[in-house]
């Protein structure tokens, strides 16, 4: 469900989403049999003001969630597995002449807070329940992009469009808890080890694209 309200230079677009899983796990090997059932929600906002005909501010602010599979949600107790939820901002600017001139930028902040993560057992690993899902804690991610695009063909009055862009992104991401192992490095996940305060692997912390494309009227 969502929803798109103006007033004056303001328009709000709230939104809210509901889901129920059914699961179901059976594992003919051991004899298992389990169910269980789950409901998730995800809801935000964004918030635009019109500076201008060509400049806007925004604010944006979204909850979403990464769900379990079957075999850890359908446990009990402490080894119950449980949803990843997330809350993310992210703040910043526009600015498009692109029918007038083929230019545009956008510059945007962002942070998103993830608790309970949900990350796979690490491929061969010695446990029975080897492929798994497992909660590690919680992960901040921080950082900055800037997009930039132009279409030389919209002033020179071209037969068709060639417009390029280039994007450049900054990124911060650290643990904010402590990813220990559980009996005696059974279920090991790609981040046992970690330690809050430590930048998450994997995850480059600049990162550029530039690219361009050809766009005709029938092709």
């Amino acid at each position: 469900m969502d929803d798109k309200i103006q007033h004056g230079r303001w328009t709000v677009k709230p939104g809210f989403r509901v889901e129920r899983l059914d699961y179901k796990y059976e594992d003919f090997s051991s004899g298992a049999n389990r169910a269980d059932d789950l409901t998730v929600w995800a809801a935000g906002s964004t918030f635009d003001y019109k500076i201008s005909n060509e400049m806007n501010a925004f604010y944006g602010v979204n909850r979403g969630f990464s769900v379990p599979g079957p075999s850890g949600a359908t446990k009990t107790g402490d080894d119950k597995i449980g949803e990843e939820t997330s809350v993310g901002h992210e703040v910043g600017f526009r600015y498009n002449r692109s029918q007038e001139t083929g230019f545009n930028m956008e510059l945007i902040g962002f942070w998103t807070d993830l608790d309970n993560m949900v990350i796979p057992d690490s491929t061969g690993g010695a446990g029975s329940d080897e492929g798994e899902t497992r909660n590690i804690g919680e992960v901040r991610t921080r950082g900055i992009e800037f997009q930039l695009g132009y279409d030389p063909s919209v002033k020179g009055k071209w037969g068709f469009q060639n417009p390029y862009y280039f994007t450049a992104t900054y990124t911060n991401a650290e643990f904010m808890s402590d990813v220990g192992s559980t009996d005696e490095g059974a279920y090991e996940n790609i981040f046992t080890g970690a330690t809050k305060g430590k930048e998450v692997p994997n995850i480059p912390q600049i990162q550029f694209a530039l690219g361009t494309a050809f766009i005709f009227n029938k092709f």
